[in-house]
């Protein structure tokens, strides 16, 4: 699994921002030493809070549908570019644009907590 540079600042950011993570094996992360890796046994855990969760796609959407997030509608989904649009129940709907659909997703994520 590849992640940009973009993503890991994004997030870390979430992280900044509040996002928690309960570990699970098989989710991506990001060392401060500069490597990413995903957690392969549960003795790992007690180690993961200085870390920062890479969420995948199922991650970010379940996290934005527990926050009222819904109806995601891809609007461009190309090779450089994706526009993701996503609607709030009191907040309307929000469009984010990025190189890939997570790091819309992660900036959807960021936006949210930011507005909150």
């Amino acid at each position: 699994m590849e992640f940009t540079s973009f993503e890991i600042q994004l997030a870390k950011r979430m992280k900044r921002l509040g996002v928690t993570w309960t570990p699970l094996c098989g989710d991506w992360y990001y060392s401060e030493g500069g490597y990413c890796d995903f957690v392969r046994h549960e003795k790992e855990f007690p180690t993961l809070g200085k870390r920062v969760w890479l969420p995948l796609w199922e991650d970010c959407r379940h996290w934005l549908r527990t926050h009222g997030w819904v109806q995601l509608e891809f609007l461009v989904d190309g090779e450089d570019l994706v526009e993701i649009e996503i609607t709030h129940a009191t907040r309307g709907p929000q469009i984010a644009r990025g190189k890939s659909d997570r790091e819309c997703l992660y900036k959807l994520i960021c936006r949210s907590l930011e507005e909150s």
